[in-house]
């Protein structure tokens, strides 16, 4: 019985883990927005409302929008093993929109990072032992 439970336990343990910030969004949906056409009212509509705004010098409007996430296949939560298991996966985006005073995009900024790790468990091969036929075959 305890062995059952310590296998549930583990399972549960390893399930994926997803983690997420900001507003979802797309490299598409960035690409969709037409400089000196796309207005203000309609990017909120497609993307909702940006994570940051600013003032510029001259009246504009600068809208910030970024998204991370993190998705891990769960292998940390398993003891020793865990350290050489696991496999992560990261995307970062990030879009900067500059609007005129009158709320059309004059300016587009997009940057999309990809990363992550892969640790596989690594056991080296056994050594070869050295005899004294294996060293006479060298010698032909």
């Amino acid at each position: 019985m305890k062995i059952l439970v310590f296998l549930c336990t583990a399972l549960l343990m390893t399930a994926c883990a997803n983690v997420q910030q900001g507003t979802q969004f797309t490299a598409d949906d960035i690409n969709s927005f037409q400089q000196g056409v796309t207005t203000s009212d309609q990017v909120r509509t497609k993307l909702g409302s940006p994570n940051s705004v600013t003032k510029g010098n001259f009246g504009e409007e600068i809208w910030t929008y970024y998204y991370s996430e993190a998705k891990s296949n769960g292998a940390e939560w398993i003891p020793v093993a865990g350290s050489f298991l696991t496999k992560t996966e990261s995307v970062s985006r990030n879009a900067q929109l500059i609007f005129s005073p009158g709320g059309v995009l004059k300016t587009v900024t997009y940057s999309e990072s990809n990363g992550g790790s892969d640790k596989e468990l690594f056991i080296p091969p056994p050594k070869q032992a050295i005899t004294k036929e294996s060293v006479s075959n060298k010698d032909s």
